[in-house]
């Protein structure tokens, strides 16, 4: 600026006018110039990141503007000078935008982008993606991460959405855990393997996240407890209802018996060996007595019945 105001020649002189300061030391005489009129001029001030050096008014000097050396972290407080304020921290999963590099402004804490599967360990930097993160609450196979967002790790929910009708060829189980946050349906799924357990085997409890295991099959004669319950394909024994059927070959995924059939034996045969995975074979029963013929066939036992 320039205003007409009494000369300084010596330190500590007051300057009349209201809006000059009271002048500190030597460099301050180099910030005012006398001249004949009494007119007093300053140099004028540099653009932002940019500092005047070489200012001597007295001289008629007024130097050059050269660039402020720039500090990380900080930003420039005014035009005209190199003063960098640092910049402020944020909270955690947020960043501190537009301080860096800029001109008079201390910058604003701004949420960082969320990313899948991640939650926030501390604030970022300056710039969007610079909040340390680490990964979400790990979960065991056919569960699912839920309110993993921010700075919580979340918890582990049941899937849903697999294929639980019991079907051979359609039952699903959950073969991993959750790929995506807060989404049930996100477990990878696989159809249950019936073919891989052997003939007289089924597979057992193939559903959730269990592949299932095979076990034997069980036959159905076993079931029944009493005599009355024991139904005309099991035998009744003094060991209970007898397991009188066999596994029938080439099912797949169940446990599907046939009973066994002494009736197509003829007179003087019974059925011998059915069970398991054999449907039997008819062989003569033991010899009737002196005197008597057989009257049919033996059923399970080599002694037939027989009359005179």
């Amino acid at each position: 600026y320039s205003r007409s105001i009494e000369c300084v020649s010596e330190i500590g002189t007051v300057v009349p006018d209201s809006e000059c300061v009271r002048l500190q030391g030597p460099k301050k005489l180099t910030e005012l110039r006398c001249s004949p009129t009494a007119t007093c001029s300053s140099c004028s001030t540099c653009g932002w990141g940019y500092e005047r050096q070489g200012c001597n008014p007295q001289a008629n000097t007024f130097g050059t503007c050269v660039p402020c050396q720039k500090n990380l972290g900080s930003y420039f407080a005014r035009a005209g000078s190199c003063d960098q304020p640092r910049c402020g921290s944020c909270s955690t999963g947020q960043y501190l935008a537009g301080c860096e590099f800029s001109f008079g402004n201390p910058g604003s804490c701004t949420p960082c982008t969320a990313q899948n599967g991640t939650f926030f360990t501390g604030a970022g930097a300056f710039v969007d993606f610079s909040c340390p993160t680490s990964n979400c609450t790990a979960c065991q196979r056919g569960k699912y991460n839920v309110g993993c967002r921010g700075t919580a790790t979340g918890t582990c929910s049941d899937c849903t959405g697999a294929n639980d009708s019991g079907m051979v060829g359609f039952q699903e189980y959950y073969s991993g855990p959750g790929q995506v946050v807060d989404v049930s349906t996100s477990c990878p799924k696989k159809l249950c393997d019936y073919a891989r357990c052997q003939l007289g085997q089924v597979l057992d409890n193939c559903r959730g996240s269990n592949p299932g295991s095979c076990v034997d099959c069980q036959p159905v004669c076993s079931q029944f407890q009493t005599q009355a319950a024991c139904h005309s394909a099991c035998e009744w024994s003094s060991t209970g209802c007898e397991a009188t059927q066999y596994v029938v070959p080439g099912t797949i995924g169940r446990c599907r018996f046939a009973p066994c059939e002494p009736r197509i034996c003829s007179a003087g045969q019974y059925l011998a060996d059915c069970g398991g995975f054999k449907n039997g074979t008819c062989k003569d029963c033991n010899a009737a007595p002196a005197g008597r013929f057989f009257t049919g066939p033996g059923r399970y036992s080599p002694q037939c019945p027989s009359t005179e």
